[in-house]
């Protein structure tokens, strides 16, 4: 199976939790809350993370193109050690993908007021990918910052490039996201900032694991999500062009 339970290590609590079933409480009551937290999370293939965050976009109303470039964000965001498909869960849940997007170029520079990852986020990146090291991006009102670092992670590992993040504070060294690194608080990005290409050392982007962790109660709303992409499974549906063609995603 590509999805399975992470296993509670052996205890040797016999008493204890025979009392507890005797009484009618649930053993896991009695667990330490780290050990209760292992039972909560599970090991998904990247691959089907990928596959049912795509359709989970699908369904909230966004297209394909921007489902893709979602979807490998919160892959990456995961290999990176954040929470990626809770961000894109939480995201999705909040809805708010009507166009137009708000982005207007005033002096060469891009403005986007406000900024959601899923409409401006990811104009953006493409706008800024094109212009190249001429091109300068303020983000103002951003919202789901977790998200926007995972479109920033995943385009550096796509295109082989990183980019440099200033923010209000004069002071502060600008942060670099590459292909390989982000930030240690996937939350701090501030909700306005400046956004460029820069240079760093080139590595191959985080390792590509075969399994990742993902909460269990994140997991069943996403599927839950991508669920609403399905039809019923009859011989009228699959004249209409449903079910399996070449691969199993058709």
């Amino acid at each position: 199976s590509r999805c399975f339970m992470v296993r509670r290590p052996r205890l040797n609590w016999p008493m204890v939790t025979s009392n507890a079933l005797m009484t009618g409480f649930s053993p896991s009551v009695l667990l330490p809350p780290c050990l209760m937290l292992q039972e909560q999370r599970m090991l998904v293939s990247s691959n089907e993370i990928d596959q049912t965050a795509r359709k989970a976009c699908v369904a909230s109303g966004l297209g394909h193109d921007r489902a893709a470039d979602l979807a490998a964000a919160a892959v990456w965001l995961l290999r990176m050690d954040h929470d990626g498909a809770s961000a894109l869960a939480a995201m999705l849940n909040e809805g708010g993908f009507t166009l137009p997007i708000a982005a207007d170029t005033i002096g060469g520079v891009l403005h986007c007021n406000p900024t959601r990852p899923a409409l401006e986020g990811i104009a953006a990146i493409d706008w800024l990918i094109a212009e190249g090291r001429e091109g300068v991006i303020r983000l103002e009102g951003l919202v789901h910052p977790v998200m926007m670092l995972g479109l920033l992670g995943n385009a550096a590992s796509s295109h082989r490039l990183a980019f440099s993040i200033d923010t209000e504070n004069d002071d502060a060294i600008p942060l670099i996201v590459t292909a390989s690194s982000g930030l240690d608080d996937a939350g701090m990005l501030p909700d306005i900032l400046t956004l460029r290409l820069a240079d760093a050392p080139q590595r191959t982007g985080p390792q590509q694991a075969g399994h990742l962790n993902v909460e269990e109660r994140t997991w069943k709303r996403l599927s839950a999500m991508a669920y609403k992409t399905y039809v019923p499974s009859s011989e009228a549906s699959r004249l209409k062009g449903a079910g399996a063609g070449l691969v199993d995603n058709d």
